[in-house]
């Protein structure tokens, strides 16, 4: 890609206890622009939300290179990491309480960053962003008296406060029904292009593929496959689309050193067991062909 904001290369990540050793990611490889709108999916236990903290600067890597805006992470003090975190990326969870402070008004809580950053409270750009996420009615109210979706609106236009570059959402639809789901993603949108900001999405619902550009699923913490979408002028997308060749285009992903991850699927097609033997070769129009060993 011509201007990542994001890139990282052979990203390694073990957690250990005293009796076992977690890999959760495997020599990740992933590139992501500034301004795009993107979908990381996979199962649990794929690597994606290990991925998605690592940006955050809520963990380290292990191992690899990670680099946001040029710079890279890795090699960041405590001191300039809290920089990092509080001018450059922000990060929405699935679950509210974790997002907000149920006890203060939904302005209340927007303002709060810039009283924790030793700001002046600026109650103007609060309701401004507040109006951008479509609750500008509700500043007053207290948590309690907003449904799971105001609620979830209510933090993006909190993470939203420091202007930052990468805005990370950990399943932010998980809790609520389909329709509010809609109206969430809507929203994304909305911010990616209206202000700019580039917008990573962490879910396991291939759905949500309707919504974005590009999809990239992780398994087994590496770079599995991604979804292109097919027309990119239509932005208006259907959350009931399951990310099928209705919507986008199915890519395998090649490493950098040439490897790659075939989906099961595919491989079940072409009657390639796991741990089987394949021929590589070359058809009569130029195009690489997998052979099963017989």
């Amino acid at each position: 890609m011509s201007n990542p904001i994001v890139y990282c290369e052979n990203l390694v990540r073990i957690y250990r206890t005293e009796e076992t050793e977690v890999l959760a990611l495997q020599g990740l490889d992933i590139s992501i622009e500034k301004g795009e709108l993107v979908a990381l999916i996979g199962a649990s236990g794929s690597g994606k939300s290990t991925f998605l903290n690592i940006l955050g600067g809520l963990d380290k890597p292990s191992a690899g290179n990670i680099f946001v805006d040029g710079v890279d992470l890795s090699k960041l003090t405590d001191k300039e990491m809290l920089e990092y975190k509080r001018s450059t990326v922000s990060f929405i969870w699935q679950n509210s309480a974790r997002n907000l402070i149920p006890y203060l008004s939904a302005i209340e809580n927007v303002v709060l960053p810039m009283e924790i950053l030793g700001e002046k409270p600026d109650y103007k750009k609060a309701q401004e962003l507040l109006d951008l996420v479509g609750i500008g009615d509700r500043a007053d109210s207290k948590l309690f008296m907003l449904s799971g979706g105001e609620q979830q609106r209510v933090a993006i236009a909190m993470a939203l406060t420091n202007e930052p570059k990468l805005l990370l959402a950990d399943e932010p639809t998980g809790a609520v029904d389909n329709a509010t789901a809609t109206l969430i993603l809507d929203l994304f949108r909305k911010i990616n292009t209206e202000l700019g900001i580039t917008v990573i999405i962490v879910t396991h619902d291939l759905k949500l593929s309707a919504k974005v550009d590009r999809v990239i699923k992780i398994r087994d913490g590496r770079t599995s496959t991604e979804y292109l979408r097919l027309d990119k002028e239509d932005n208006g997308g259907n959350f009931e689309h399951t990310g099928n060749s209705a919507t986008h285009q199915e890519y395998v992903v090649v490493d950098r050193v040439g490897r790659l991850q075939i989906p099961k699927e595919m491989l079940s097609r072409a009657n390639i067991k796991p741990m089987s033997r394949v021929k590589i070769e070359f058809n009569e129009k130029g195009q690489i062909v997998l052979i099963p060993s017989e």
